[in-house]
């Protein structure tokens, strides 16, 4: 018989008034076999058996465990034990810098004696520990799925103590604390917030008392059961005291209810009151070229000109779709001026006018009705996009809209799956879970008052969060227990290109996602199910142009302002920036290929506007080098070691991201990541160790804008240039991309590693080379020119076209491989060549061009990027034709240092390049230096 009622123990615990975690526990059942036998008539206490059962078992699943030194007195004497407390399998992001001690199934007594005496009070350390219950490979953690009738007494005989069955069942509350951000790291500010709950078998309500406790520590399991208000049913008491205690929120099945609505305003008028960076500022902003008048009639709207009036307004993000739809043109634009039928209009843009004649709000923005559909207008008006987002009251996101009319309120129920926000920051499967209000939670009543007027509806359900320590709280805030997610990623919506600055230059964004709705502004990101977010992502403008103000040339330690980091002035990296925002937009398709440029030119004006810095088709001078290591990658990729005679490190693939492809018609110069239409990563680069001098960038606009379509564009830059060879290598490669080295030509031999083609179906050209732009990471390139081929070891023409060869550094004259460092050298017709100082070839260039902008490289050396390359002196085994990185016959370094055994032995693997950034000093391990001779080349 399936649990149906609350049983009168359950009834008589105060579950609003539960003690701490670590502060102790309220008994519930006397024994195990008294909840048992409970549990099978009481809803409650099925959920309160299997948290109970989860914390016994605790220690056989695989997640991060956090290890603090705490000092504890218990009124006779005072000791010190270590807290345990389980965190998920993903890390917050400022847990990065903690050291990680150890990885494995367990942790011994001498790892705990030596931690305990050699570690200062508050320190801590992390640690993995593998999933020991988990026999077929796939991840159990979380799973709160089990039946009463699985959760057998004497089959529970033997683990832990034995006897659980025979002990005494605790409940306790999880505390959390939002943190006041004007005291970030004062907990004693901030009020505990009761976030779920837990339980455990314990001789006494102690939590040195726990079933399979061990002396010295405290182990924290944290809460298996979420608590939740109801606001659908508790209306009235939505915002009082009492329920602002209780930080969780039931989503609405439906986001045009009547609480729906009431939870919009309330984030706008939060917002308003308190993020000052979230307003527009100096009054009403100017509006758009067109706007749509909502109020002019209660059954119809019109078009109007805004003639440079101001005035509040909502603008709309959301997906065309492929389906015919009304659009303005010079033929149709008067009758829209004069009016037309709300009815007339797709369903989404009626759900638009309904929430802003909701607002109280008179204008709203659609691009298709308020952009006349002609060349001339469109490009004005796609100029404009930064001031038309920018200056929005708010921005309504039809995230699970498909196209038009789709509407903007997704159709749910009760019995749907909906992601749990903590399970996808946490890496807890699985992360689909009932709606709160399914068959499967509990609904308890709290009275408000003395005598109790009202009453506030709580519903609990199954969901796994972390603990918290009453002297160092959990921050409530996803990002600061788990990764940072964005819960918007698979959305519709988030699959176009131009969505993506519609999101990122709105101040005020709200989502009717497919699972809830989700309220954006400048300052944090709040779901409808109480979780906040905060905005210190990609989705940040502010934090993108701090991020782009601190790129500068040289930063300090030489950290690489590589994907999803920047460098503050102190040199500590930090999450997100431009690469981010191009990795996410490279994954996004647009209807029309040349708009590349164009869909995230709104970002990228207001990036220049703001920190002076000079936008070359997606490239940015303040950080070039980084900007040109790009590579595409169509699909997921990792490394498995697998038992053949011994350990074996094979590279896999997986999962298609997307195709890779070039545009019929020029988009962009081939250095630019918008030359390709691919998903598209960025190569940590050694900052400090940079190889190359790009010397001149040019674009050319195709119309008036200089951040939208380009028709040419090129990059001078000195760089070593070695051509690149291919081999078959001798056993399993354990690198993706394709097996390729470079001859440098000296006692350091060949080179092994890997290159990575823009379009990886083609085959690579040959002659190719490899411009370094580090001592490890190249573009791959080739010259623009092309001959008639040969066959393989015959002079015959074959009449095949191939690139012509270029002027390499190993091709260099004796007397050129080591020029003067700040010189220049001018190539003249038939060859010859002059060396002369930066300051004459400045003198030179402005008097021979007069202000034209032209490439003063030769024209035999005008090449085009056809993707990147990686060569390393050693890095694991690269598998060269008897060699591991540098060809030790001919001399070369093949022992890596010591300081990288030692950062293998700390992270319990070998090092990978991506790795590199997290090496004090930001050394290199690449083959290529700083004495090798610079080679002049032109990219195209």
């Amino acid at each position: 018989m399936s649990p149906t009622a609350i049983c009168s123990t359950c009834s008589a615990v105060e579950w609003f008034q539960l003690p701490a975690e670590d502060s102790g526990a309220v008994t519930h059942h006397k024994s195990r076999k008294e909840l048992e036998k409970s549990a099978k008539t009481c809803r409650l206490c099925a959920m309160i058996l299997r948290a109970a059962v989860t914390n016994l078992e605790a220690d056989n699943i695989g997640r991060w465990r956090e290890f603090t030194k705490i000092t504890t007195d218990d009124g006779t004497k005072r000791s010190d034990v270590i807290c345990i407390r389980d965190l998920g399998r993903y890390l917050p992001a400022h847990f990065h810098h903690r050291p990680i001690v150890i990885q494995g199934s367990g942790h011994g007594t001498k790892f705990i004696r030596d931690f305990t005496s050699e570690t200062d009070n508050g320190l801590s350390v992390l640690a993995f520990t593998s999933d020991k219950s988990n026999t077929d490979g796939r991840e159990k953690d979380g799973d709160l799925s089990a039946s009463v009738e699985r959760l057998d007494i004497e089959g529970d005989k033997g683990k832990g103590n034995g006897q659980s069955d025979d002990l005494p069942v605790w409940v306790y509350g999880n505390y959390w604390v939002e943190y006041d951000p004007r005291y970030p790291d004062d907990a004693s500010r901030s009020t505990p917030l009761l976030v779920g709950i837990g339980a455990r078998f314990g001789k006494s309500g102690a939590v040195t008392d726990v079933a399979n406790g061990k002396p010295g520590l405290i182990n924290l399991r944290g809460s298996t059961i979420s608590i939740r208000l109801d606001d659908g049913k508790s209306p009235q008491r939505l915002y009082s005291p009492a329920s602002q205690l209780l930080p969780g929120r039931i989503p609405e099945t439906n986001s045009d209810s009547d609480v729906a609505r009431r939870r919009l305003t309330a984030w706008i008028q939060h917002c308003e009151s308190n993020h000052a960076q979230c307003k527009v500022q100096g009054g009403p902003p100017k509006l758009p070229t067109r706007v749509i008048d909502v109020q002019s009639s209660d059954r119809s709207v019109k078009l109007v000109e805004s003639q440079g009036s101001h005035g509040q307004y909502v603008a709309l993000s959301h997906t065309w779709g492929k389906t015919p739809r009304l659009v303005t043109t010079a033929e149709n634009l008067t009758d829209l001026k004069v009016g037309i039928a709300v009815s007339f209009l797709p369903k989404t843009f009626q759900d638009a006018i309904r929430i802003t004649r909701r607002l109280k709000i008179k204008y709203l923005w659609i691009d298709c009705l308020c952009i006349i559909q002609d060349a001339k207008d469109w490009e004005r008006e796609a100029a404009s996009m930064t001031n038309v987002y920018r200056n929005a009251y708010i921005t309504i996101s039809a995230a699970a809209s498909s196209d038009s009319y789709s509407g903007c309120f997704p159709t749910r129920s009760p019995g749907s799956s909906y992601p749990s926000l903590s399970a996808l920051s946490l890496g807890i499967e699985p992360v689909g879970s009932p709606h709160p209000r399914s068959d499967n939670g509990v609904t308890l009543i709290k009275p408000l008052g003395n005598p109790p007027r009202n009453v506030l509806h709580v519903r609990l359900s199954e969901d796994w969060l972390p603990g918290s320590l009453t002297p160092l709280p959990q921050d409530v805030r996803i990002g600061y227990f788990g990764r940072d997610v964005d819960p918007l990623a698979s959305e519709p919506l988030s699959t176009r290109g131009w969505t993506l600055q519609e999101r990122l230059l709105s101040r005020r964004v709200i989502h009717f996602a497919t699972d809830r709705m989700y309220f954006e502004c400048e300052t944090e990101l709040v779901s409808e199910c109480g979780f906040k977010m905060p905005n210190t992502t990609q989705w940040s403008i502010p934090h993108c142009i701090a991020a782009h103000q601190v790129a500068r040339p040289g930063p300090p330690k030489g950290v690489s302002l590589i994907v999803g980091r920047h460098v503050t002035a102190n040199g500590e990296a930090k999450h997100h920036g431009w690469l981010s925002l191009v990795q996410d937009y490279s994954k996004r398709s647009l209807t029309d290929p040349q708009d590349k440029l164009t869909a995230i030119a709104g970002v990228a004006r207001l990036l220049a506007q703001e920190t002076g810095d000079r936008y070359m088709g997606g490239i940015w001078t303040r950080h070039l080098m980084e900007d040109l290591a790009w590579r595409v990658q169509t699909h997921e990729e990792w490394i498995e070691c697998v038992q053949l005679d011994g350990p074996v490190e094979i590279a896999r693939t997986g999962a298609e991201i997307g195709s890779a492809s070039r545009p019929t018609g020029y988009r962009a110069p081939s250095w630019s990541w918008a030359s390709v239409d691919a998903p598209v990563k960025f190569i940590p680069l050694s900052r400090r160790n940079t190889v190359c001098l790009p010397r001149y960038a040019w674009i050319e606009p195709s119309g008036d804008d200089h951040f939208g379509r380009l028709k040419g564009g090129f990059l001078d830059i000195d760089a070593p240039i070695f051509q690149v060879h291919t081999y078959e290598p001798q056993e399993q490669c354990n690198r993706h991309g394709k097996p390729a080295y470079i001859d440098l030509g000296d006692e350091r031999g060949k080179a092994y590693g890997s290159i990575f083609l823009d379009l990886p179906h083609e085959p690579l050209p040959s002659p190719c080379y490899a411009l370094f732009l580090d001592p490890a990471h190249a573009i791959i390139i080739r010259s623009v020119h092309m001959e008639i081929g040969t066959a393989s070891g015959s002079s015959t023409a074959d009449n095949t076209s191939k690139p012509k060869p270029i002027l390499s550094t190993s091709s260099l004259p004796p007397s050129m491989r080591k020029p003067k460092r700040g010189s220049r050298i001018l190539w003249l017709k038939g060859g010859d060549h002059i060396q002369i100082s930066q300051e004459e070839y400045d003198k030179f260039r402005s008097q021979m061009l007069g202000g034209v902008e032209a490439s003063l490289v030769a024209e035999s050396n005008y090449v085009g990027r056809i993707g990147v390359g990686e060569f390393v002196k050693h890095h694991g085994s690269i598998n060269g034709p008897g060699t591991s990185g540098v060809d030790t016959s001919t001399g070369g370094d093949n022992k890596p240092s010591t300081r990288l055994q030692d950062y293998e032995k700390e992270i319990g693997r070998k090092v990978e390049l991506s790795d590199l950034m997290h090496i004090s000093g930001d050394e290199s391990w690449g083959v290529v230096t700083k004495d090798d001779a610079w080679v002049p080349v032109s990219i195209r």
